[in-house]
């Protein structure tokens, strides 16, 4: 069947706008109106609106937020990655392997789903706090693993990985000096650590580090196909504003078509679930509590769709997507006429 994009400028600029009038109204308030509970509303609506400048970043690293290629790179680096510290050259090449290589050990993202570090519920408190606590700024970052999925392999010298973030690590800090300067002068010299880092640092890396592990991760250990991992969250309002913006929770339906834009992702749910294509899970914390407290135990959150019961024959689709481009790996950025469904 053929499957349009579902690209739409007018939507796309109007959800980029809304997110930053968000962002500051919010500002906004916790300066004419100071208090603790004015300050701590910022503080959580600006870390979802930062969530969901790293989705549009996403969005623009699969070139479905906008047709034009160079408007998705300025949006998707300018007006949202560097904005939260998130590298977005690297970070396209980094996240297009991930794609290619979920559920392989070499997946640069797998130590974020997988049972390392996490394997126990003391070990998976200490982490998930640890977030919370600021840990994760290499995790925002991109760098550390972007480095290992260059091109020219694992032998590379440092100085030439080195050269490989250096775009972004330019774009990040001209983006925090304009956003810092801009606060400062509009509110004072203490709106930009209060209420942009700190969200940003704390919240904000909890809630994407939460995310990228019940996206992908597997109670049945680390050793499981690509299949096995592909996870559709039935998400509350709540978790879909903090941990899924942009219907990012459809991240099954990403996998198996991530050139549709994510606004098309709820209309293919249905197909793919007849398919044996999508396992639902029961939402991000009801997945996170029983990998916090075992004690709970796995039918806190079962999944449905078991793996036994997807071994039908692999669907072609056709997507109606540009040729590839500027080196992107074509299978992997859904940049191909025809994809299996499988």
């Amino acid at each position: 069947m053929k499957l349009e994009r579902g690209i739409s400028h007018t939507r796309s600029l109007t959800y980029l706008g809304v997110v930053w009038g968000v962002i500051a109204g919010s500002i906004a308030v916790a300066a004419l109106w100071p208090g603790w509970l004015s300050l701590g509303l910022a503080l959580v609506v600006i870390s979802s609106r930062q969530s969901a400048l790293l989705t549009i970043a996403h969005e623009c690293w699969h070139y479905s937020m906008f047709r034009p290629r160079r408007l998705n790179n300025v949006v998707g680096s300018v007006l949202s990655g560097w904005t939260v510290g998130s590298s977005f050259i690297a970070g396209r090449r980094r996240h297009l392997a991930h794609h290619r290589l979920l559920g392989h050990h070499d997946d640069p993202d797998f130590e974020y789903h997988s049972c390392d570090g996490k394997a126990t519920g003391r070990q998976a408190r200490r982490y998930f706090l640890s977030l919370v606590l600021g840990r994760q700024l290499s995790y925002i970052l991109f760098l550390r693993r972007s480095c290992r999925t260059s091109p020219k392999g694992a032998g590379e010298s440092r100085l030439a990985s080195l050269r490989t973030v250096l775009p972004d690590l330019a774009g990040i800090a001209a983006a925090q000096v304009v956003l810092l300067a801009t606060m400062w002068l509009l509110v004072g010299w203490w709106a930009y650590p209060v209420l942009w880092l700190l969200p940003l640092v704390t919240l904000t890396t909890f809630a994407n580090g939460v995310r990228a592990f019940v996206e992908h991760y597997s109670f049945e250990g680390d050793d499981v196909s690509k299949d096995d991992r592909l996870f559709t969250i039935k998400a509350p309002w709540y978790e879909r504003a903090f941990f899924a913006p942009m219907n990012f929770n459809f991240h099954a339906e990403h996998h198996l078509q991530p050139a549709v834009s994510s606004f098309r992702l709820p209309s293919l749910r249905d197909d793919y679930m007849s398919e044996r294509r999508v396992i639902l899970r029961r939402g991000y914390l009801a997945t996170l509590l029983p990998v916090l407290f075992p004690s709970l135990g796995r039918s806190a959150a079962p999944d449905e769709a078991p793996k036994e019961a997807r071994d039908e024959e692999p669907k072609v689709i056709e997507i109606h997507a540009p040729p590839a481009h500027g080196g992107d790996t074509p299978a992997v950025a859904g940049e191909t006429r025809h994809r299996r469904a499988a």
